[in-house]
Parts: structure tokens; sequence; C-alpha cells
């Protein structure tokens, strides 16, 4: 049988997902956004590769979204009055 304080803790020559933080978040919990590295099924991602990534998403999601054309609404776009 497995004991509770076991689980989940790293080892060598195991595989672990960690998010590596430059700050204690247990001091402030807003120390949870300051990430240093990532590493993922046993792959280290930097810094600077996260932030790669962030934009690139964001640029994708930025192309996707497209901003109302017309009037303030659907109604006025199509010269229908709300009068």
């Amino acid at each position: 049988m497995r004991r509770k304080n076991e689980k989940n803790i790293p080892e060598k020559g195991k595989l672990a997902d960690l998010v590596l933080l430059e700050a204690n978040p247990l001091d402030d919990i807003r120390n949870t956004e300051k990430i240093s590295a990532v590493v993922a099924n046993g792959r280290l991602v930097a810094k600077s590769e996260l932030r790669t990534m962030l934009a690139n998403v964001e640029a994708a999601a930025n192309k996707r979204s497209k901003p109302f054309k017309g009037g303030t609404n659907e109604r006025e776009s199509r010269g229908v009055s709300n009068h």
C-alpha cells in the first residue's frame, strides 16, 4: 500500500512535470506568475521559449478575433431604428 506522503515526489530516473518559480508562492500568491521555466514530459522549456510560445498564441488569437463592423449593435448595422 502506498503512503500518502510518498505520492508526487520527484525522484532520480522518473519523469515529472514541474513549474519552476523565481519566488516562493507561500510568501506571496502572485509569485505563481513569476515562472522561470517549465519541465514537461522530461523537456526543459526556458523562460525565453515560454515567452515566444505565449506571443505566438496571442498572435493566433488576434487573427481569429474579428472586430464587429457597423453600428453599435446588429439592428443599427442593418439600418433598423430602435425607436
